[in-house]
Parts: structure tokens; sequence; C-alpha cells
């Protein structure tokens, strides 16, 4: 496959003469473009020298092809000022961008342009990777994915950003699946990752750090088929509506969420860590979680799910004790809830139950192994006339009932129901 490199009018000296082609520092993605369109159906490598590439118009990425540049910090296509443009647009399947900068150059911007948009036109394309990429000054999102299967998001950073970091849409006639993200950073954007639309599947997540956003970290606004958040650092989040929250899903029918960090959220007014409404199952393991507003984690009219193994201190900042650290409301249904810590000691917190169902509608959950300390009312209270609480689940019991994506077994309660 052929390899071509295109100089940038600011590059070195050295660098221009072993280009192929030397940028202007005016409509700089004409000579991109020319290249791409040159590239046999086999594809190939074009290779951006350091300095900046001036776009007035998007690069249309339409074959297989490879968009590599020195590095994320001194390769930068910029946004012209006042063009209003998206920087690349991808419509062929089997390319990688990586190892360099896009500016969406927002403050002279009118409209919302983005970075990077992934979309397939009438049939899904397939298999975009963006690897060592850094995103700033977009009014747009600067990453939107649709209609596509396979995209992988690896050590890319988003900072100063007017919309969701990333946008996955899943909407109209759009079916998009299977995205990666690993080690994502994303700083003052409006907020991380939004998932639209009801045709989105498989979405795993894993590593990096998400903070000071003013709106969600994670937001799934419609449906997903399974989601998974692993190894997060979720931090500083300046939410300011009630219904912001750091994690909202709605209607996915499997989630994980599991070795996450949440910390120092206090007084930011975030409704909860995790909020999960209409979901079917899953694990939510192995977190902790400090600081929340209100509660640390809701389940809206949820059914199945094992929470267990977490560490909540200090939640429930609101100080008015209405608010409990974990909060089963709804008709949320069989859920097990057994071996976290919830410590809320602090004068700061005033979480009124460690757990809580809201209404008798809330049901058939179990209650087990939870240490609990600090709140100001009863450590657990239990609403379901068929939910049960219990220090231990016996192993001896009748017959195994399985909950949540992690299929954990757990049996008829030998005490009675306090």
């Amino acid at each position: 496959m052929p390899e071509i490199v295109i100089a940038a009018y600011n590059a070195s000296e050295q660098s221009k003469i072993g280009a192929s082609r030397v940028c202007s520092g005016f409509n700089d993605q004409l000579e991109i473009q020319a290249v791409v369109n040159s590239l046999p159906a086999s594809g190939g490598t074009i290779y951006l020298t350091e300095g900046d590439f001036l776009i007035h118009a998007p690069i249309v990425i339409n074959r297989k092809t490879y968009l590599r540049g020195i590095h994320k910090v001194s390769t930068r296509l910029i946004a012209a000022g006042g063009t209003n443009t998206d920087i690349i647009w991808v419509r062929g399947s089997d390319n990688r961008i990586s190892d360099m900068s896009l500016d969406g150059y927002r403050s002279t911007q009118s409209t919302s342009a983005r970075g990077i948009v992934i979309l397939g036109e009438g049939v899904p394309i397939e298999q975009t990777y963006l690897v060592d990429l850094n995103f700033g000054q977009f009014k747009g999102t600067p990453v939107y994915i649709g209609n596509i299967d396979i995209v992988y998001l690896q050590n890319v950073n988003f900072i100063h950003n007017s919309d969701y970091a990333v946008t996955i849409d899943g909407s109209g006639g759009l079916y998009t699946r299977r995205i990666w993200f690993r080690d994502i950073y994303n700083s003052d954007s409006i907020g991380g990752i939004h998932i639209l639309g009801t045709n989105v599947s498989q979405v795993f997540i894993d590593g990096g750090t998400l903070e000071n956003a003013p709106r969600d970290h994670i937001r799934v606004e419609e449906a997903i088929d399974t989601i998974d958040i692993k190894n997060l650092l979720i931090k500083t989040s300046n939410e300011s509506k009630e219904d912001y929250s750091d994690i909202y899903i709605r209607r996915a029918a499997s989630v994980t969420i599991a070795g996450n960090h949440f910390s120092d959220v206090s007084g930011n007014n975030n409704s909860h860590s995790i909020r999960l409404m209409e979901c079917n199952q899953g694990v939510i393991a192995n977190n902790q979680m400090e600081g929340a507003h209100e509660g640390a984690i809701n389940l809206v009219k949820s059914s199945g799910f094992t929470v267990t193994g977490n560490l909540f201190r200090n939640n429930a900042l609101e100080q008015n004790d209405v608010y409990s650290v974990i909060t089963l409301s709804g008709g949320s249904t069989r859920n097990l809830v057994y071996g976290n810590t919830i410590l809320e000691d602090s004068p700061a917190s005033r979480a009124k139950h460690g757990i809580m169902e809201e209404s008798s509608q809330d049901d058939f959950n179990v209650f087990a192994d939870n240490i609990i300390s600090g709140t100001t009312d009863a450590p657990v209270l239990v609403s379901g006339p068929n939910s049960r609480f219990d220090e231990k689940v016996s192993p001896s019991g009748i017959s195994p009932w399985l909950i949540g994506a992690g299929a954990f077994a757990i049996y008829a309660m030998t005490r009675k129901r306090r």
C-alpha cells in the first residue's frame, strides 16, 4: 500500500523536503483530499508532518485510509475561523486516524461544527480506529458516531468543548454497535459520552478520567442493549440540574458498572453517582463513591441487579435528611444488595438511610451482609412485603434464585425478616 507524506505550511524545512505535498495554510483539506482520492481500493497511509493544517471544509475518508500525524500535540488540524466546518467525515470502512490534535476554534464559529463524524450513509460501515488524539474547542460534539459496526477510541483526550465529547447515535434508521473506549480523558466539556436512539448495542468503556462536566459524564438517553463501564475515575462534577447524574442509563438490557471511583463531587448538585431507569439486569460492583449531592445509587423501575462490594463514604450532601445512599424506587424488584460498606459519619453527610425501598411496589429485593454507619434514621428501610433484610444469606436454603447478569445465586433466608 502507498505511503504519502503531506507537510504543513509551517513544518520544518527538513519535513517539507521529504514530503510529497506541502500545504499553503489555506484550504489545506484540498491537498489531503486529493491524496485520499488517489489511494487504491486496497488503501494506503497518509502521514501529516508537524505543524498546522487549516481546514475550510471536511476531509472525506471514503476508502481504507490510515491518516497519521507525528504526535497528538505537534500535528494539528484546525477548523479555519468562521467556516463552521466539521474537520473529518468518515464514510468508508477500515480506517484509522491517529497521533494528532483537532481544534474546533469555537470562538470564531457560529454553528455546532464537529471534529470527526463517523457515519454510514444508507448502509452501515465497519471498523474505525481513533487512537492517540486530542480534541478541543469544538462547539459541536467532537466525535459523532452513527450507523457503524466497531469503533475503537483509545488514548483520546477531550478538553474545553461546548457539547458532549462523544455522541453515539442510534436514532431513526441508524444502527450503531460495538463501540470500545479505552483510557479516555474528558475535562470541561458539557458532558462525556451521550448515547441516543434505540438502535445502539454493546458499548464498552474501560479506563480513563471524566471530570468537570455540567451534565452527565455518561448518558444513555433512550435505550441500549449492553453497556459496560469499568475502571474510570469520575470526579469534580458540576451538575446543576436534578436530572443530571455522573452515570445515567435508561432502558438497558444489561449493565455492568465495576471498579470505578466517583470522587470529589461534593457541593456541586449532582443528582446521583449512578441512576438507572427501567433497566433489566446487571452488576454494580467494587466501586468507590463519595460526595454525591443526593444519593449514590438510584435504581428506578429496575430489576435483576446485584449491588455488591461497593464502598460509600460521605454521600447525601444535600443535608436535608431525605436522601438515602442506595435507593430502590418506581417498582424496582428482584435485586440483591449485599456485602457493601456504607460509611456516612462525616458531619457534612446527612443520609437518611443506607439502603431504602421507596414504596411497597419495590419488592422481592434482598439486603444482606452490608455494613452501614452514620445514617440519621434506620440503616435499612424495607417497604416491599416480600423483600428480605438479613445479616447473612444462608448457604443451605431451598433453591437458587439467579439475579443479574452475573448470575449470582442466593438462597431463602433462614432468619425472620427484621
